[in-house]
């Protein structure tokens, strides 16, 4: 089977670094954690404040090592549960953190999931893992750089920040580059208030709900039709008579052009997920051996109905 476009581990492999680095401070005072969910859609969070967390956090625990215990125990002070309890699946979803130090400055991240496969079609309900929230389940959720649950480009979190809650957009660190992450772990050593907010929700019918300070929406659109333009593309040259070599050839080129790192605008975003699903036809090619079996692989997604993504209120 095609790999999963920049597949990650799944499970609670956590950063062990970040939860050292947390350790101290999760252990010497009290962050104030506060929640923000969309009721209205029947998308809540579960978080440390709320009395129904303690039985979360134990049933999550269980079946985990001693090692991943111990780490969830340290990231209890900045963690949650997403909680999905609608008749229909959430393939994507973006969560806004808001860190509030000890000398009153606010540095606010974006962590964004998404089910890259599911968006273009594909019936992933049978797995265990991945991004997707089920209807009815709930995920384990942190602003910790971890290894979490991966299906899928931008399985996430895939963390950007606004430096501070009043400036969204300018000067952003966007697709899980490698300052965010470390950033968001020196931020919360500081904190003295926590808020999680469920900025963005997108349903298995394409219902995107949800205010979307993070322009989750945007950069769905670009992941979605940078993959159709892609395969589109390919599957075209074939039919007009190009080679199969040669339409691989291009694919290849594609995989290895320079993306704009650090960048959101929807130009930069759409070419540097063009390059991961390229990238991702260049390793099943490798995988499988030859041209005609990894564009078949490749194409899979083009006999699927993908979802039409559209805001609601």
């Amino acid at each position: 089977m095609m790999k999963k476009i920049a597949t990650l581990a799944a499970g609670m492999a956590i950063s062990i670094t970040a939860v050292m680095l947390l350790a101290p401070a999760a252990k010497s005072k009290k962050i104030r954690m506060n929640s923000k969910d969309l009721p209205e859609h029947r998308v809540r969070l579960i978080s440390p404040s709320n009395p129904a967390y303690k039985d979360e956090i134990e049933r999550e625990k269980e079946g985990k090592s001693p090692e991943d215990k111990r780490a969830m125990e340290m990231l209890e002070p900045f963690s949650a549960f997403l909680k999905n309890d609608n008749d229909r699946a959430l393939l994507a979803y973006s969560l806004k953190w808001e860190i509030t130090r000890e000398d009153g400055k606010t540095v606010t991240y974006f962590a964004s999931y998404s089910d890259a496969d599911a968006l273009s079609g594909a019936d992933t309900s049978a797995f265990a893992t991945g991004p997707a929230v089920r209807p009815g389940s709930r995920r384990f959720v942190t602003l910790v750089s971890q290894v979490s649950q991966g299906n899928g480009i931008g399985s996430g979190p895939n963390l950007h920040t606004t430096g501070d809650g009043s400036d969204v957009g300018n000067s952003p660190i966007v697709n899980g580059s490698s300052g965010a992450p470390e950033e968001a772990t020196t931020e919360l050593q500081q904190a003295s208030d926590l808020t999680v907010s469920v900025d963005s929700a997108v349903f298995d019918d394409g219902r995107s709900v949800g205010p979307d300070a993070g322009r989750h929406f945007d950069r769905l659109q670009a992941l979605l039709n940078a993959r159709n333009d892609l395969l589109r593309g390919a599957l075209n040259s074939i039919r007009q008579g190009k080679k199969v070599e040669d339409v691989m050839s291009r694919i290849k080129e594609i995989s290895e052009t320079e993306g704009t790192l650090g960048s959101d605008k929807p130009a930069d975003l759409y070419q540097s997920y063009r390059k991961e699903f390229a990238s991702e036809i260049i390793r099943t090619r490798a995988a499988v051996g030859d041209d005609k079996t990894a564009l078949w692989y490749a194409f899979q997604p083009l006999t699927k109905k993908w979802p039409k993504l559209r805001k609601e209120p």
